[in-house]
């Protein structure tokens, strides 16, 4: 799902709450957690295994609990496409392993430099980080 179309439903969740989710079974996740949430997050603070604990919950798979763990502030990286093109354009074994790797430069959280290197993808269409188109 694009980020546009994410903050259009975030807005619409934001003023109407869980009925703007359309779907039903996203509808009971959502509300699965809200009313969870504190033992999730004791299950998360008690483990080393994260995304297993986060892939668990519904409608939550592969790809969504790297951005999921990001966003509730653990340190990963979404292996999104744009994320996928560039590791894989300079020659890093995967996503982790380049944003791991800057991060480390840079003295910077893994989801830090996610966000940055999506956003520049998203925002101009170039994976190309050396200003070439």
């Amino acid at each position: 799902m694009k980020n546009q179309v994410a903050e259009k439903i975030f807005e619409n969740w934001c003023k109407n709450g869980e009925s703007a989710i359309n779907h039903e079974g996203k509808r009971k996740a959502i509300e699965f957690v809200k009313k969870y949430r504190h033992e999730i997050m004791e299950e998360l603070r008690n483990t080393d295994n994260h995304l297993a604990v986060l892939e668990e919950l519904s409608w939550i798979g592969k790809i969504t609990k790297y951005h999921l763990a990001r966003n509730i502030g653990l340190d990963y990286a979404k292996p999104d496409r744009h994320l996928i093109r560039i590791a894989e354009q300079y020659g890093f074994k995967d996503v982790q392993a380049m944003c791991k790797y800057i991060s480390e430069y840079y003295d910077e959280r893994i989801g830090v430099v996610d966000v940055i290197l999506w956003r520049y993808c998203n925002m101009t269409g170039n994976y190309k980080l050396d200003g070439t188109a």
